[in-house]
């Protein structure tokens, strides 16, 4: 059994060096889209200044983009709000059933601590399971 920690420590190394990686582009990508995201906001809003200026004068343009970023921050607030709300009470359903499946097993962990085959079986068992969940079920 003294056999299997070293490989088990190196494949996490790994997954975690690859996570790592993962998560450095992902930022680097994020970064960029952000950058060119509110370049286009910025010319959008100078456009938008510029054409409403022609028709309406410097101050009324102002206050009407000054108004209209107002609402759309609001609304993306609210927006915000709500997925917020969905995504705790979906963890909160999450987190119970995890509770409900570690009643489960605590109650079985008796049966399985008496036979060493059964313990043996359950650690394997364990580690197979670690190993093949989702990303997405670790959050």
């Amino acid at each position: 059994m003294g056999w299997l920690l070293p490989i088990l420590s190196g494949l996490m190394t790994s997954d975690l060096q690859d996570a790592i990686k993962r998560a450095k582009r992902s930022a680097a990508l994020a970064l960029a889209i952000a950058v060119l995201g509110l370049t286009a906001y910025v010319f959008l809003m100078l456009a938008a200044f510029i054409k409403l200026a022609e028709t309406r004068g410097n101050l009324d343009a102002a206050l009407i983009l000054a108004v209209g970023t107002l609402v759309a921050g609001g609304l993306l607030c609210g927006a915000m709000g709500v997925a917020g709300a969905i995504a705790r009470r979906k963890a909160a359903r999450r987190h119970a059933d995890y509770r409900s499946q570690i009643a489960v097993a605590m109650s079985a962990l008796p049966l399985v601590l008496r036979s060493k085959p059964l313990m043996i079986a359950a650690a394997i068992g364990a580690l197979v399971f670690l190993g093949t969940r989702d990303a997405n079920d670790a959050d």
